[in-house]
This record gives C-alpha cells, sequence and structure tokens, in this order.
C-alpha cells in the first residue's frame, strides 16, 4: 500500500523541489492576459469612485436584482463587492464595449460577383472588364499581419501537437494520471493548468482547506513530475478556473502564450481531466495535415436581431473568487460582430495562435484599433459574460480575415443526451446550465469509428479505461506510483453506499411548502420519491421550506426505516431537520443536518446525505426534512430521498 496523499513515501526530494520551482514560476509570471486586465482596472478607476467598504452595501443595494436572482449581496470579500459597483458603474456610463467592426473579408468568389456588378453600373463599363479589385484590410503600424499561407504541410510524422489539460485537485488523481500517459509523447508540448483555488465563504474555510488541497496539488505535481523534466511540459496554477467563468478563456489564453515560447509545433488543442483519445494520436496528426493551416472548433450564428431570444447576453456578470456573479441586467447586445459559438473545445493552427497573441500583447490602450480590436475589445466585452469561452475564439475567427481558415467541426464526440430535469444549478454561478453525459465503453466505440472524432468527454470509471486501453493498444496503468496505484483500487472496489433494504420511499405521496414554476414545468414533491434520476423537487427561492413523504398505507400502516439517504441538487441546505412521525401529525427531529456535520459539498458525491435513524426510525408513518437554511442563492432542490427499511403488513 502506499503513503497517504500528505506522505513521503516514495517522494523523491528532487521531485518536490522540481513542484516547489514550478509554483514559483506561477507566481512570478504574468501573462499578456493579466496585465491586460489589470489596466482595464486602472482605466476604469480613473472616472469610477467606489465606495469605502462600509458604504458598498449600500450602493450595491441601489442596483441589485431580486434575491433569487443574483447572490451579489452575499459575496464573502470586500474586493467582489468593489468590482460589482465599479463594473456597474461602467455600464451605466456607457464606457463598455458594445460597438465593434468585422473584418472578414468574402471569398474570392463572392468578392468578383460584387466587384463585377459594380462594374456593370459603372457609366462605360463593359461587361468584359475585370472585376474591381477588393479592398485590403488594413492593418495599423505595430500589429500583427495575420500570416493566412501556412506553407507546405509536414508529414504526419514530423506534425507537432501542443496539448492544454485542465485539471482541478478535486479530480481523482488516478484519472489525471491516464489522462496525461495517453497523450502524452516527448516530441510534443504540453501546459497542465491547476485550477488555482475553489470558492471560499470565509477565511475560517478557505483555511480549512489548505492543507488537503495544497496535498492534492503536490499528488499532481508529483504525476506530473517525470515529464516536466524531459522539458516540454509546463505545470501552473494561473487563474481560479470556474465553471461558466470568463476565467477558462483568460487562463486559455495564458496558455497560449506559454506554449508559444516553450518550442515550435503545429497545432494547439485543448483537452480536460475527463477527455481520452477515441484514434491513436498519429491518426490525429494525419488529420491535421490533411487540412493543414485550417482552424477547428463548433458554433453557430446568433441571431442578434431577437432581443428576446438573447436576454441573457443583456445580464453583466463579474467574476470574482471563484463565482460569476449576475450584477445587473443593463447590458446592451453588441452591434457589428456575428457572435459564433457552442462549444469551448477546438484545434488551433499556430499561425492563428501567434497572431491571437501578437494581439493580446499589443495591450488594453490598443483595443480599439484594426483588426485586433476583435481580439481586445471583444476581450474586454466578454469579461462580462458566462460560458463565454464557448464563444470567444469563434467570434474572433468569423470577424477577422480568419473566417475563411475555420472548419465548423471541434472534432469531439460528446454525449449530450439529456437525462436530468430542467436546467441544473450550479454553485459557481448566479445562472443555471448542463454538463454531457458520462460515456460508457459502448459509447467510445461509437464515437471510435467516425470519422472526424478523435477525442471523446466524459469518463469516469477505470474499467472503461482499461477496456479504452486495449483498444487503442497503450497501457495508462504501467508506471503507476503506489499511491495513485492505491487510489485507483479504491475506485474499482467501491461499494453501494446503500443498505441492502427495500427503499419503502419509492412512489409513496409526498407534499412540499412549495413547488418552482418555471419554464412552464413544476417540479412536484413527488419528483423526489419516484426513482428516477431524471427528475427532482425544488422550492421557491425563499427559506424555510419542507418536504414530506408518507410511507405508510392502510395495508402497511408503520415502517421500521435503518437509514435514509436525501440527493440534493446543487441547491442544497447548508441546515436542515429531519422529523420522523407515527401518526402523520407530531413530529420529532431525528437528525440535524449542520455546516459542521455536512460541510459545503466539494464534489457531486457529497451531496448525498446518509443518515443512520437507528430506534429513532421505528415503527413510524413518515418523514419530512424541514430546510431550514440555504446553501446557495437558490431555493432548495432535492433528486432522490430514499428510506431503506420494511413496512410491516396489517396482520403480518
Amino acid at each position: 500500500a502506499g503513503s497517504g496523499i500528505g506522505g513521503a513515501t516514495g517522494r523523491s526530494v528532487a521531485i518536490l523541489l522540481l513542484s516547489v520551482l514550478c509554483l514559483a514560476a506561477a507566481v512570478t509570471a504574468e501573462y499578456n492576459v493579466e496585465k491586460f486586465l489589470k489596466d482595464r482596472d486602472a482605466y476604469l478607476h480613473t472616472f469610477i469612485e467606489v465606495p469605502p467598504t462600509d458604504k458598498v452595501d449600500a450602493a450595491i443595494e441601489k442596483f441589485a436584482l431580486e434575491p433569487g436572482t443574483t447572490t451579489v449581496r452575499l459575496a464573502p470579500w470586500p474586493d467582489c463587492k468593489h468590482q460589482f459597483v465599479l463594473h456597474h458603474e461602467r455600464v451605466v456610463k456607457n464606457d463598455h464595449p458594445i460597438r465593434f467592426n468585422s473584418y472578414c473579408p468574402a471569398s474570392a468568389a463572392d468578392k468578383a460577383a460584387y466587384a463585377q456588378r459594380l462594374n456593370k453600373r459603372k457609366k462605360g463599363a463593359s461587361a468584359a472588364e475585370p472585376p474591381a479589385a477588393a479592398e485590403a484590410v488594413e492593418v495599423p503600424p505595430g500589429h500583427p499581419v495575420p500570416k493566412l499561407d501556412p506553407g507546405p504541410a509536414p508529414a504526419p510524422k514530423d506534425l507537432r501537437i501542443a496539448f492544454t489539460l485542465f485539471v482541478n485537485p478535486n479530480d481523482p488523481i488516478w484519472r489525471i494520471h491516464r489522462v496525461i500517459n495517453a497523450i502524452y509523447t516527448k516530441r510534443d508540448f504540453y501546459f497542465v493548468h491547476i485550477d488555482a483555488s475553489p470558492q471560499y465563504r470565509n477565511d475560517k474555510e478557505r483555511e480549512e482547506d489548505k492543507a488537503p488541497r495544497n496535498a492534492k496539488v503536490q499528488a499532481i505535481h508529483d504525476v506530473m513530475a517525470p515529464f516536466v523534466k524531459n522539458g516540454n511540459m509546463k505545470v501552473e496554477a494561473v487563474f481560479d478556473v470556474s465553471w461558466g467563468g470568463i476565467s477558462m478563456m483568460n487562463a486559455e489564453l495564458a496558455m497560449a502564450e506559454a506554449l508559444l515560447k516553450m518550442g515550435k509545433w503545429d497545432y494547439w488543442i485543448n483537452l480536460s481531466s475527463t477527455d481520452y483519445p477515441l484514434k491513436p494520436i498519429d491518426d490525429f496528426r494525419k488529420k491535421l495535415v490533411g487540412d493543414y493551416g485550417k482552424n477547428y472548433g463548433h458554433g453557430f450564428k446568433s441571431d442578434m436581431a431577437d432581443e428576446d431570444k438573447n436576454a441573457g447576453m443583456m445580464r453583466t456578470y463579474v467574476e470574482c473568487a471563484g463565482h460569476s456573479y449576475r450584477v445587473d441586467d443593463l447590458m446592451p447586445l453588441p452591434k457589428g460582430l456575428d457572435i459564433w459559438g457552442a462549444s469551448s473545445w477546438y484545434v488551433l493552427h499556430r499561425n492563428f495562435v501567434e497572431w491571437l497573441d501578437g494581439c493580446m500583447a499589443l495591450g488594453f490602450s490598443e483595443r480599439k484599433k484594426g483588426q485586433c480590436s476583435v481580439v481586445l475589445d471583444f476581450l474586454d466585452y466578454s469579461q462580462y459574460r458566462v460560458n463565454w469561452e464557448e464563444q470567444y475564439l469563434q467570434t474572433v475567427q468569423k470577424n477577422t480575415e480568419w473566417c475563411n481558415h475555420f472548419l465548423n467541426d471541434d472534432l469531439r464526440f460528446v454525449d449530450w443526451t439529456k437525462d436530468w430535469d430542467g436546467c441544473e444549478h450550479w454553485e459557481e454561478v448566479d445562472g443555471c446550465g448542463s454538463s454531457p453525459q458520462t460515456i460508457n465503453f459502448k459509447k467510445w466505440k461509437q464515437g471510435s469509428v467516425m470519422a472526424n472524432k478523435f477525442f471523446a468527454r466524459k469518463f469516469e470509471d477505470p474499467v472503461v479505461f482499461d477496456k479504452m486501453d486495449r483498444a487503442l493498444g497503450i497501457n495508462t496503468t504501467a508506471s503507476m506510483s503506489p499511491f495513485v496505484a492505491e487510489a485507483e483500487h479504491a475506485a474499482r472496489n467501491k461499494k453501494s453506499d446503500e443498505p441492502n433494504l427495500p427503499n419503502v420511499a419509492a412512489g409513496k405521496s409526498a407534499w412540499a411548502s412549495t413547488e418552482q414554476w418555471n419554464d412552464g414545468k413544476i417540479y412536484h414533491a413527488t419528483n423526489a420519491c419516484d426513482e428516477n434520476k431524471k427528475t427532482r423537487w425544488s422550492s421557491d427561492h425563499f427559506e424555510p421550506q419542507e418536504i414530506g413523504i408518507r410511507l405508510a398505507s392502510d395495508a402497511q400502516p408503520f415502517c421500521d426505516v435503518q437509514e435514509v439517504h436525501i440527493q440534493w441538487e446543487t441547491a442544497y441546505a447548508a441546515t436542515y431537520d429531519l422529523l420522523v412521525s407515527t401518526n402523520m401529525q407530531d413530529w420529532t427531529v431525528a437528525f440535524s443536518g449542520t455546516e459542521e456535520n455536512h460541510p459545503r459539498p466539494r464534489n457531486k458525491a457529497e451531496l448525498t446525505h446518509r443518515i443512520p435513524l437507528g430506534d429513532k426510525g421505528k415503527g413510524i408513518q413518515g418523514i419530512k426534512f424541514n430546510c431550514k437554511t440555504r446553501g446557495t442563492s437558490w431555493g432548495f432542490s432535492v433528486w432522490e430521498i430514499k428510506a431503506f427499511g420494511e413496512c410491516a403488513s396489517v396482520g403480518g
């Protein structure tokens, strides 16, 4: 057995020193995107006065939306509240970037046809006259010129790839190990971004998480250390990346800058720790040689004339301390650009990345000039959006001279089959969203035979990884340290947390204090005991609330319940009471959930609370949860409540 996550067994001093050096580099480096954001904030402070800390709450109250819509009032850090006021005032003063220019030239055929039509209208012009020349895009002095001609394609064996990989310290370490070993070669380049830190509600919570988090970060560095020694990998924590936040796009711009300095490569692909190859990496190289110089991504054009459809783009979001806060709904729709997007995954040619980074190097002061305005001014605008890593790079390409070099395919296989109820809440953003399904081996095989699919996501089961490795002819477990192997062994042998008893709550009658109505849908209380993981109960956005289930019936007048499980959606209860009743009139508290015995969940597994009842569960007719305080800005939402035990039949 290996040592614990913080142990030194099997760890060399050299590896520890290497990790320290990597962390030190992350602290001292300043990327172009970081400087851009600093300069932007400095500029805003020249004409916007932010109130002092003791008056900032009153300032926010003047523009904050309803509590069920926004959490700006609950932000735990004064710096975040100062930012809310700063950026709200920017919108009010109409300084925000909203008008843009598009520089996408028409195709050669379109240009010729347009010029021919113009010539025919000119007095004395003949139809045989050659078409007027299309105007070239003007490039301001000192700005990068798009290098649209990539030159001859290299042989597949000579094509080099730059990989970026997002990992979170809470990701299973065995999965991180297997993913990097599946894609690593000595001739390619790698930037592994460790998400810097999660959102904390207070200093106490941050301090309590410090040691375990540092140990998890060290474990990731240990996995990457052999590759870092080869000189073609960087491991850094640049931004506090959170779901939905613009921090992901900012981090990718920083990684692009770093990759360009690491060496010569042809294409850049971004991956997450839940991705895995569908085909050998050399097959991927052959694909890139075939369309050499083109960029890959996925998206569609938004109809910006439809304000109702794009109402979400009128919301001003500010990301701070791992959360994207909805500040106001005053942001006008952008003008002058074709907004494209749908996927945050792409494969980009080096020429485009060099041009992109060249624009970033110009800085905030050059944001209004030439084609680089689509990179810089639109990046400024993008800081007020959520899920904008799905839009930014596609929009940049479709509104510059790169527009005819964009292929609408991200080369990924993702299962977006919807098996959840409505739009899921996310703790990281004042909004809701969705995520793809976990893929089994059968689905992986479907993707592997698709000609233009080379990577898939998401994967979680070690057995599925074993099958994928055999199909790919690789072995990603051979170099596992004892610690990583032990973690994977635990994942393989994870037993069901449910008792071997019937769920006597299944299909029973249920009630709730409120049932949320949203988008024409009612989230009924009975959804919480239907054993359907696609449905849930959700309350209105206030506290307290209650949800209860009648376990007994005329045929089975009482039940002995050993254990109750409640699976919260992201909108969980920070404090609650579980009550039981022997007559459905008088209720007794059997358990109290607090922030001490059930602290803020770090992952979805921790959203399931398992409550043993012992003697308190004997001879009862019903259970109910009194949800006292909310853990998020939403109301309360429950996927399933299960009561494990047996119900006695009349005469039994």
